[in-house]
């Protein structure tokens, strides 16, 4: 799945919540880097750790 949009300069809480959600499936799937993750999400690879 990819995410294709304009991402705004700066996310609400609600709006970080909302994508660290969306990203928690996703990150329990073995086949996907952290680096792809980032990628997909519009984050930073240290952000997908701290999730």
């Amino acid at each position: 799945m990819t995410v294709s949009f304009w991402p705004p300069n700066r996310l609400t809480r609600a709006q970080q919540e909302e994508w660290r959600l969306a990203a928690q499936s996703a990150l329990t799937a073995p086949s996907r880097t952290g680096h792809d993750l980032a990628q997909q999400f519009g984050v930073a690879e240290v952000t997908i750790r701290a999730w």
